[in-house]
């Protein structure tokens, strides 16, 4: 298993995910790097029933049908921005030289 990561400062993952809240994102990144609900719960001090409720509206507000696809759209979305600012950071670099 993955070790899980915990998001502090959620503003760069806003342009990612822009639809989320703070809070769906904290709970997302956490449930998408293989933590438990009940985890969770305990790290963010919320209810397992809040937790549920954070992770269905994430599935909800990208008219996801199950939790596989939410992660699925979590890995997918956080690879192709890393990809991008790498891409990014190398242009500036060609530029400069």
């Amino acid at each position: 298993m993955m070790k899980a990561f915990h998001i502090n400062d959620t503003t760069a993952y806003h342009e990612v995910f822009s639809a989320l809240s703070p809070v769906e994102i904290k709970v997302l990144s956490l449930y998408c790097s293989g933590l438990h609900r009940s985890k969770i719960s305990l790290l963010l001090n919320l209810s397992i029933s809040t937790v549920n409720s954070h992770l269905n509206n994430a599935r909800k507000k990208y008219e996801l049908g199950n939790y596989s696809e939410l992660r699925a759209l979590f890995h997918f979305l956080i690879n192709k921005h890393l990809i991008n600012s790498c891409l990014c950071h190398c242009r500036k670099q060609l530029k400069l030289s």
